[in-house]
């Protein structure tokens, strides 16, 4: 038998780890003096000292430490399930390091993004009658369902072309390029209103249930053009363009509370996924 530092010396356990881990059950003393409650290890305990100071120092959690370090020495598996807690804690980490590599890819994504150059002008713009129907989409990405956004964009595909077909049918050829904006409906979803230009006002029911017939007024806009891919840009995160934009707006003369404008319209033009060009625009009177 041995006393407490003279085990601690053997082991490279700490005293106050040996005290700890006596009070969490994880490795009992052989006995303990009745008198002055000092405590004895055992010759045999020295193995489950060192197994448990081994795996700890790799940083394998206390649980599975605690458990590889009492398999017993005449058990066929005593060497192998260290090995096991050291190799299971291996794979957790570089599982949760690719995680990071991850994470810090789409961090330097982002921050580069926010750093390319948006052009921001002010543009007079006439009256504009539209069509338009309106999709919910999740605000938060992290709890947002696993492919959800690319649902939403082929839900916008098809709400677009069923849009154009119903124009089709009454004759009426699209002026423009579809536009999109948003409209806040709770904390956890937005309508995602997907317009298209048309060249004269329809009537407020024409389309039917979820088409929405209306009409932008002359105004001037204050416009922010992004002269890049956005197939760059990580899924779920918030446009440069409208981060360029709302800074514009909030140095903007005369602009109110950004909570008082009805929406952000969002125009992408070009031929192909490498080519387009993003245009955002809010009304700044």
């Amino acid at each position: 038998m041995m006393n407490i530092g003279e085990f601690a010396a053997l082991t490279g356990l700490s005293v106050k780890a040996l005290r700890h881990y006596d009070e969490r059950g994880i490795l009992i003393p052989a006995a303990v003096d009745p008198v002055n409650g000092y405590r004895k290890y055992g010759e045999d305990q020295v193995r489950a000292g060192v197994t448990l100071k081994t795996l700890r120092d790799a940083g394998v959690p206390v649980p599975e430490a605690a458990t590889a370090a009492g398999a017993t020495p005449s058990d066929p598996a005593a060497g192998a399930v260290p090995i096991g807690a050291l190799e299971a804690h291996r794979a957790n980490v570089l599982a949760a390091r690719l995680e990071e590599d991850r994470a810090h890819a789409r961090a330097v994504a982002i921050v580069q993004s926010l750093t390319r150059p948006v052009q921001t002008v002010e543009c007079v713009r006439p009256a504009q009658p539209f069509v338009a129907t309106a999709l919910q989409v999740p605000i938060d990405p992290a709890t947002a369902e696993p492919g959800s956004y690319e649902d939403t964009n082929d839900d916008a595909e098809q709400a677009t072309l069923d849009l154009m077909r119903a124009l089709a049918e009454d004759g009426i050829v699209p002026s423009g390029p579809l536009w999109i904006t948003m409209r806040a409906t709770d904390r956890e979803t937005v309508d995602l209103l997907c317009c298209l230009p048309v060249p004269h006002t329809l009537p407020p029911n024409w389309g039917g249930d979820g088409v929405e017939a209306g009409e932008l007024p002359a105004r001037v806009e204050l416009c922010a053009v992004w002269p890049g891919d956005s197939a760059e840009l990580p899924e779920g995160v918030i446009h440069p363009a409208v981060v360029t934009l709302l800074d514009a707006y909030a140095h903007h003369a005369g602009t109110t509370d950004i909570r008082d404008v009805p929406d952000i319209r969002q125009t992408a033009t070009g031929t192909s996924a490498e080519d387009w060009t993003v245009e955002l625009a809010v009304t700044l009177r």
